[in-house]
C-alpha cells in the first residue's frame, strides 16, 4: 500500500482518486483496503477545489463490506460528510449505489439507521424523472439487497426487496410500449439483472420488438452470465440464450460456445452444453459441427 500511495502522490487530483477508488474496490477483503479509503478522502479533503462523485464514494465505499464493525462507523462518517459536496452533474444510479453500500455497512452495528437508508434510496428512486434512470436505480437497489445474507434485517430486506420488483415490472412495462430501440435502453438493465436474475434478463430480452435487439441481446445476456463461475445452472442458462438466436446469430451462437467450452473445467458440463446447443439448432451445417464439438467434449 505504501509503494501504491507514493506512486500516485503526484498525481493530478483527478487521476488520483480513480486510482485510489480502483484499488479500494479490487482490493476490497484485505485488510489494507481501509487505508487506501482513508488515504484518499484525505487527499479529496486537502484538494479544495475537487468535487468528489458519487461514484467516487461509492467504490469507496465498496471495502466496508468486509470491515469489521468497529472500524466501519469512523469511516463511514468521513464519507457521509463528503456526500454533501458531491458534484450535482452525478448519475442518479451512483447516488443510489453509495446509499446501499452505507447502509449494508452500517447494518452490521446500527440496523435501524441502515433501514432509513434504505428507504431513502427507494424513496429516491421512485422520484427519478427519466425513467431508464429509475430502472437503473431500481435494479441497483435489488442488486444490493441480493448480497445481503439474512441478519436483523432479513425480514425487511424481503419486503423493501418485493415493493422495489413490483415497481421494477411496472416501469419496464411501460418503457417496453413507449420506446422504439429495446436494445439501447435496455442493455444497462440487462446487465444489472444478469448480476442476481439471469433467466429474467433473458425473458425481458425475449419481449423486445426487434428481432435484432431480440438476438443481441441474448448474445449479451450470454456474455455475461460467462463472466461468472460456470455452474452447470449457468451453462444451462447460457444455452438457452444462444439457442433463441436466429438467422446468421446461429453461427454467432456456435462460436460463442466454442469460446465457452474452453473456459469449462468439466467434461461434463462441455458435454451437457453441447448436447444443449446441437438440440436446439436447426441448421444441418451447425448442427454437424457441434456433433464435432460433442465428440471432442467426450474424449
Amino acid at each position: 500500500i505504501d509503494q501504491v500511495i507514493k506512486l500516485v502522490s503526484g498525481l493530478k487530483i483527478e487521476r488520483k482518486i480513480y486510482l485510489l477508488r480502483s484499488l479500494a474496490v479490487m482490493a476490497r477483503k484485505k485488510p489494507e483496503a481501509l487505508r487506501i479509503v482513508d488515504y484518499a478522502l484525505n487527499e479529496m479533503i486537502a484538494a479544495s477545489s475537487y468535487r468528489p462523485k458519487a461514484e467516487d464514494l461509492a467504490d469507496l465505499s465498496t471495502p466496508l463490506a468486509h470491515a469489521s464493525p468497529s472500524d466501519i462507523p469512523p469511516i463511514l462518517q468521513r464519507i457521509q460528510t463528503q456526500i454533501e459536496l458531491i458534484d450535482s452533474s452525478t448519475s442518479s444510479r451512483h447516488s443510489v449505489a453509495l446509499q446501499m453500500k452505507l447502509a449494508l455497512a452500517e447494518s452490521k452495528y446500527d440496523a435501524e439507521s441502515a433501514k432509513t437508508r434504505i428507504e431513502d434510496a427507494f424513496l429516491f428512486s421512485s422520484y427519478v424523472e427519466n425513467m431508464e434512470s429509475q430502472l437503473l436505480c431500481l435494479s441497483t437497489i435489488l442488486n444490493a439487497l441480493s448480497e445481503r445474507d439474512g441478519g436483523d434485517l432479513a425480514g425487511f430486506c424481503k419486503q423493501i426487496a418485493a415493493d422495489v420488483n413490483s415497481q421494477l415490472e411496472d416501469r419496464t412495462d411501460d418503457l417496453l410500449e413507449r420506446s422504439a430501440d429495446h436494445l439501447k435502453i435496455f442493455t444497462p438493465i440487462i446487465d444489472s439483472l444478469c448480476v442476481r436474475d439471469p433467466q429474467r434478463a433473458i425473458t425481458l430480452v425475449a419481449r423486445f420488438n426487434l428481432e435484432r435487439a431480440r438476438n443481441e441481446g441474448m448474445v449479451r445476456v450470454a456474455a455475461e452470465v460467462a463472466r461468472h463461475p460456470l455452474t452447470e445452472d449457468r451453462c444451462e442458462l447460457i444455452a438457452a440464450c444462444l439457442g433463441r438466436l436466429k438467422g446468421l446469430y446461429r453461427d454467432a451462437a456456435v462460436q460463442a460456445v466454442n469460446l465457452i467450452l474452453q473456459k469449462l473445467p468439466s467434461s461434463a458440463l462441455k458435454l451437457m452444453l453441447t448436447r444443449r446447443m446441437a438440440s436446439m439448432i436447426s441448421s444441418p451445417e451447425l448442427v454437424c459441427e457441434m456433433q464435432i464439438k460433442l465428440l471432442e467434449a467426450q474424449d
